[in-house]
């Protein structure tokens, strides 16, 4: 599907003594949105998860290749409550701003990664569409925990 329209393949990971993909990305850049992600669950190698402290942030200076806007913008408080005002209407936005925002949806979860370098690769706009919090944190949590766990118990790749 990727290339077929306006898509573009792109393959991050790192590069040590070759390359070692850990996302595929395919990135639609006329309408600006992130298509698909595919990564590997390496569940013959979840022994080994690092719990160590989270010391990365979500990368807030996207590529100017890629966006002509900032994304960021749409992810801040102060533009949902505009945008909600002005599709919803004053009265019936302030009921839904109140119990809920939209946050960046990881496509490719951190958790899914073993090692700390592997999960800090999730953390770019390519990576993340925007979801409401509470599917992100409610039933697209348990969703991505399930195929972990699943992993995990059958240590398959």
């Amino acid at each position: 599907y990727c290339t077929q329209y306006s898509g573009h393949l792109y393959e991050i990971g790192y590069d040590i003594e070759g390359f070692h993909k850990l996302l595929t990305v395919c990135y639609d850049k006329v309408i600006e949105k992130t298509i698909y992600v595919i990564n590997t669950l390496y569940g013959s190698f979840y022994k080994y998860y690092d719990t160590g402290p989270r010391t990365y942030y979500f990368n807030t200076k996207p590529n100017k290749e890629l966006y002509r806007f900032d994304p960021e913008y749409f992810y801040k408080a102060g533009t949902q409550e505009i945008f909600l005002k002005h599709i919803l209407g004053k009265n019936k936005s302030q009921l839904i701003y109140e119990t809920t925002f939209i946050s960046r949806g990881h496509l490719a979860p951190d958790k899914d990664f073993v090692l700390l370098s592997w999960q800090q690769v999730t953390y770019f706009y390519l990576n993340a569409i925007p979801q409401w919090h509470s599917i992100n944190a409610g039933n697209w949590n348990i969703l991505e925990n399930f195929i972990r766990n699943f992993a995990k118990k059958t240590k398959l790749d």
